[in-house]
């Protein structure tokens, strides 16, 4: 399987050059595939041990890669036959390497000799795994850095990257959805009360012919959760930082996302969601920025921490074509969830927004509860997108360029262009949104498809800036 464009350019690590001693000088390795999944893409590594009294951020352990992707730090201390300790860091003890399964990693040893090349495979990190919980995301997930500042707040917060399964196989620019509650949206070991699975669904969805988008998962701050979720003070339980923290994700982290990864920039592809008080900041932000969001994702809002949640919207008034999707079980709160969320539908019509650009669920079953949320996501999903412009995506056979033959295909199928093309790429993903076949093409072609079981597939090409997607079906 292809590796992801992202992971392959900013984790090829090839070798990690460290230089110790005044007699003697080592290299520690660290190849690509002795990384973890979730390694930060802008994270640090560092190197700890006897040699620099097991500091595990010092600036001179620091590895810094190399014009040839290689990462390396000299330092003379060293002697010949002398044995070190060490251990692989992120900058500090909260960061440390463990095993893969998450336990204990034991001090590494090496005894030294003038020009050695230990090579390393890092199987975790420490606060990416539980040792009696297994990591759950898919390859397309990743971190995007685990301490990315929050100058607004002087805080620090881990920040996950969803990226389509054709992120890497295609030119394609991508919808963004900024979600709250990180921790929960990918990986059960990361999560306190389980997950989302929202790699999973936008897979099946990828699957189904969904044009994908890349999410951005905003860890919650713990203990000052509450207080970043609303801009309003609650008397007994907080709140009041939800204007600062609002300003992070606007001001700071989405023109950064936008400049590391291939997003559509714009309102129109610019979505914001999250769940109970995370519910409640995205429909202010939402509401409060309309030049930047255009679809908002609530579910099972907290409505009760402050009135004003009611008066902002009031306030504000529509200012820009809105898609606002609210959602909840009727038991939550014992119906009360359900009749603040309807209050909120009266008052957005109130201010302006139309009944075409709101719409409300209630399911009979619905709980407080991850799973409940991670069952309803891609109704919600599907109903704020159906309207998002696709004028460079053909799923009609008349609008595409090629036809396939035959169809339904067995061992192979050609596709045949109408009018003669240049290079284009060509892949096939199956019903999981797992690519499997991908190739670089020039004229007509034939796809071996003998190795692959019966079943629906997504074929995808991509030829002078246009993506063209089709079902095709193996009998």
């Amino acid at each position: 399987m292809k590796r992801n464009l992202i992971q392959t350019c900013i984790f090829s690590i090839a070798w990690i050059t460290v230089a110790f001693g005044q007699n003697a000088q080592i290299s520690l390795s660290v190849p690509a595939s002795g990384l973890p999944q979730l390694t930060p893409i802008e994270g640090s590594l560092y190197v700890a041990g006897t040699f620099n009294n097991w500091n595990p951020g010092r600036a001179d352990c620091r590895l810094i890669p190399g014009a040839n992707g290689s990462f390396s730090v000299n330092i003379d201390s060293l002697t010949n036959g002398q044995t070190i300790e060490y251990k692989f860091t992120r900058g500090n003890w909260d960061y440390v390497e463990t095993q893969a399964n998450g336990a204990f990693q034991t001090n590494r040893t090496f005894t030294v000799t003038n020009g050695a090349t230990p090579s390393h495979s890092i199987g975790n990190w420490d606060d990416m795994s539980n040792p009696s919980i297994p990591n759950t995301p898919t390859g397309n997930v990743r971190i995007l850095n685990s301490e990315f500042n929050i100058p607004q707040l002087n805080r620090k917060r881990k920040i996950w990257v969803y990226l389509p399964p054709d992120y890497a196989l295609t030119t394609q620019r991508y919808p963004v959805i900024y979600m709250q509650d990180g921790q929960n949206l990918f990986d059960n070991a990361a999560s306190f009360s389980g997950e989302w699975g929202l790699d999973e669904s936008m897979e099946q969805l990828f699957a189904g012919g969904d044009n994908g988008a890349i999410i951005v998962g905003i860890d919650n701050g713990g203990i000052s959760r509450l207080d970043e979720y609303s801009p309003w003070v609650n008397t007994q339980y907080g709140g009041g930082e939800g204007e600062e923290y609002v300003s992070f994700l606007v001001n700071t982290l989405k023109p950064h996302i936008d400049s590391v990864f291939r997003t559509e920039p714009g309102r129109d592809y610019t979505a914001i969601g999250g769940s109970s008080m995370g519910g409640l900041i995205s429909l202010y932000a939402g509401i409060e920025y309309q030049e930047i969001f255009s679809k908002i994702l609530v579910f099972s809002p907290s409505l009760w921490f402050s009135q004003e949640s009611f008066n902002h919207v009031q306030a504000q008034g529509k200012q820009f074509p809105m898609r606002i999707y609210m959602m909840c079980g009727a038991p939550e709160g014992n119906g009360s969830v359900e009749t603040d969320m309807n209050l909120m539908y009266n008052t957005l019509i109130g201010a302006g927004f139309t009944v075409p650009e709101i719409k409300v669920v209630v399911k009979a079953d619905g709980q407080h509860s991850e799973w409940f949320w991670k069952r309803e996501y891609p109704e919600g999903y599907q109903w704020l997108f159906e309207s998002q412009s696709t004028a460079i995506h053909y799923s009609m056979d008349e609008s595409l360029p090629f036809i396939l033959s035959p169809t339904p295909f067995t061992d192979s199928v050609t596709l045949i262009w109408k009018s003669p093309v240049r290079e284009y790429t060509v892949a096939l993903f199956n019903s999981s949104g797992q690519n499997v076949f991908y190739d670089l093409r020039k004229g007509n072609h034939v796809l071996d498809t003998q190795s692959l079981p019966k079943g629906v597939y997504l074929l995808i090409v991509e030829f002078n800036g246009l993506v063209f997607r089709k079902k095709v079906l193996k009998g």
